[in-house]
C-alpha cells in the first residue's frame, strides 16, 4: 500500500540481500514491464494526437509507428503487456490467499513467461506494522486505509478486460491510412476502448510508480519524482482522451 509518510525507513533491501529465485525474479519483472510500458504508452498517445491533427503529420508519426524499429518496438511492448497483465492476475491470486505455497507460486511464474509469449505471438499471427488497533480500524499508517491497494486492484481488473480489447482493436487500425483512421475512431466502440484504456492504464501507472519510488527513494527527490510521474501520467492521458475525442466527434 501507498505510504505518503514513511519517512526515512530504510529502503527494499532485497535485490541485495536475497538470492534471486523465479518468483522473486518474476516479480520483479513485473515492475519493470508496468513501468517500460510507459514509453509505448506515450508513443501510443502521439500516435493518436497525430491523427486528430492532420493527415500530414499522421503519416509521418504512422510511418515510425510502422516502420521495422516502431514494430520491434510494438512486438516486446505487445510481449510485455501481456506479462503484466497475466503477472497482474497471479498477484490478485496471492492477494486472496491462493497459491502461496513455493511450487505453486513457481508454477505461475512459468505460467506468465510462457503465456506472455504464446499470446504475443498468437497476436502477431493475427495481427506497515501496527499495534493501536483505533489506529487500525479503516485507516493504516499511512493515515489513508488501503484505499490505495484496493485502487490498483480494481484498475487491475479493469485492464484484465480493457486490455485484450484494446489490443486487438488497435492491431486492427494500425497500418491503415488516415481517412481509414478517421473512419474507424469515429465508431463509437473501438474510441471508447481506446479511451478507457489510456485513462484506467494511466491510472494504474501511476499507483504503481508512486509505490515503486516510495520503496527506493527519500526525502526532497521522493517528493519530486511522484509529482513528476503523477503529472506526466495525467497529462498524458488527457492528451490521449482529447485526441480521441477529436477523432470520434
Amino acid at each position: 500500500m501507498a505510504d505518503v509518510n514513511r519517512g526515512d525507513r530504510p529502503l527494499s533491501p532485497h535485490l541485495s540481500i536475497y538470492r534471486p529465485q523465479l518468483t522473486s525474479m518474476t516479480s520483479i519483472l513485473t515492475r519493470i514491464t508496468g513501468n517500460a510500458m510507459l514509453i509505448t504508452a506515450l508513443l501510443i498517445v502521439w500516435w493518436f494526437l497525430a491523427a486528430a491533427t492532420s493527415a500530414d503529420y499522421f503519416n509521418v508519426v504512422n510511418g515510425f509507428v510502422t516502420s521495422w524499429f516502431g514494430d520491434l518496438i510494438m512486438f516486446f511492448s505487445v510481449l510485455g503487456l501481456w506479462y503484466h497483465t497475466l503477472a497482474g492476475i497471479r498477484h490478485l491470486i496471492w492477494d486472496n490467499g491462493f497459491a502461496l505455497d513455493v511450487p505453486t507460486a513457481e508454477k505461475l511464474g512459468w505460467a506468465c513467461i510462457g503465456g506472455s509469449v504464446v499470446l504475443t505471438l498468437f497476436k502477431e499471427r493475427s495481427m506497515a506494522y501496527l499495534t493501536d488497533r483505533k489506529r487500525a480500524a479503516g485507516l493504516g499508517s499511512a493515515k489513508s486505509g488501503t484505499a490505495h491497494f484496493w485502487a490498483m486492484k480494481v484498475s487491475s481488473v479493469a485492464l484484465l478486460i480493457l486490455i485484450p480489447l484494446f489490443v486487438f482493436t488497435f492491431g486492427a487500425a494500425l497500418g491503415g491510412t488516415y481517412e481509414e483512421i478517421l473512419a474507424y475512431y469515429s465508431r463509437p466502440f473501438p474510441a471508447i476502448i481506446a479511451a478507457l484504456t489510456i485513462l484506467v492504464g494511466f491510472k494504474h501507472f501511476n499507483d504503481g510508480v508512486q509505490v515503486l519510488i516510495e520503496d527506493y527513494v527519500h526525502g526532497t527527490a521522493q517528493k519530486v519524482a511522484i509529482i513528476a510521474m503523477t503529472c506526466l501520467s495525467y497529462g498524458a492521458a488527457a492528451v490521449g482522451i482529447f485526441a480521441i475525442a477529436r477523432l470520434a466527434l
